[in-house]
């Protein structure tokens, strides 16, 4: 186990700025001149090395999602989904609070984000973290921010990326519980997690890797759905696309998505007022040439049903 001042003065340098600053992984990626994904690699590792044994206790899928949280980079859906795991798991839990014992020298007022307790009976859903004001940056911190560079051609292909996806909001992993029970839970922000279910492999999908998770939520009277998987990277001129399903002919779809390097695939999407009338959320495997039909290429599935009654099929 690594103190904070032992770790790497890079990894210190991405914490201070998160935290102290209130920085963005795409933004402390703009700062320092590197790939989103290496910035986000990095956070999540220098969390990791401050407790290596009680992380190890922790699925590597959601040991990524609860870094994010306690870092302050997820939307309010995938924080509610993250404290509702954290209510699951003993394991994830202990981490978390072994992590805010190394890093509680750097949140402002001692603005951490909340751990909630195992209870059988959860409580009601904290509100996302704070970002916390500014502080004084580390040595390694400001450094980073006075070489800041402009990377022409990764920010060029930053904007083509976006041009070309229908609803690009970052890379998320995928979950490995079945449910989160079907009963909606109300967070202080206003948002209501409706539902949420596993998304199972099938067709030509990998049992062993490709896996997923459906949430749903309403705010304001909208109901909105998130999607996090773990499938096989896509290639050129392929994409993932979120569809409502009940047959080829028949599906209407959400939005479509490409993974990163390793795997990962999100997605968010309004929902229609008639989603629960469908059989199916599917996600399929496309290519990128122009026909709006479903391929038949699916590779996770899930029932509507299960979604509002947190029983994966």
């Amino acid at each position: 186990m690594a103190s904070y001042d032992q770790l790497p003065a890079q990894q210190r340098a991405i914490v201070d700025l998160v935290l102290k600053r209130g920085r963005s992984y795409d933004q402390l990626a703009d700062t320092l001149g590197l790939p989103v994904d290496r910035v986000r690699e990095l956070a999540r590792a220098t969390l990791t090395d401050l407790a290596p044994v009680s992380a190890a206790a922790v699925d590597e899928s959601w040991r990524a999602q609860i870094a994010d949280y306690l870092l302050g980079q997820q939307a309010p859906p995938e924080a509610a989904a993250t404290r509702g795991h954290l209510r699951r798991s003993e394991a994830a839990r202990a981490w978390s609070r072994s992590v805010l014992d190394s890093l509680d020298h750097l949140y402002a007022n001692g603005n951490m984000p909340t751990i909630p307790s195992g209870d059988a009976a959860p409580p009601p859903a904290a509100a996302a973290p704070k970002r916390p004001p500014r502080a004084e940056l580390s040595p390694e911190a400001t450094a980073a921010v006075r070489q800041r560079r402009i990377a022409g051609a990764g920010a060029l292909a930053a904007l083509l990326l976006v041009a070309l996806l229908l609803w690009p909001i970052g890379l998320l992993t995928g979950g490995e519980d079945d449910s989160a029970g079907g009963d909606s839970q109300a967070g202080s922000d206003g948002t209501e997690i409706v539902g949420q279910a596993v998304l199972r492999p099938v067709g030509d999908a990998n049992p062993q890797e490709d896996a997923g998770i459906a949430i749903v939520t309403r705010e304001d009277g909208q109901e909105e759905l998130s999607v996090q998987a773990r499938l096989q990277a896509t290639r050129r001129n392929q994409a993932y696309e979120v569809w409502l399903y009940d047959s080829r002919q028949d599906a209407v779809s959400l939005g479509a998505q490409v993974t990163d390097e390793q795997g990962n695939f999100a997605g968010r999407a309004i929902l229609p007022d008639d989603w629960r009338d469908h059989r199916l959320l599917d996600i399929s495997r496309e290519p990128v040439d122009g026909d709006d039909a479903h391929s038949g290429n699916s590779v996770l599935r899930t029932r509507i049903a299960s979604i509002a009654s947190g029983q994966s099929p």
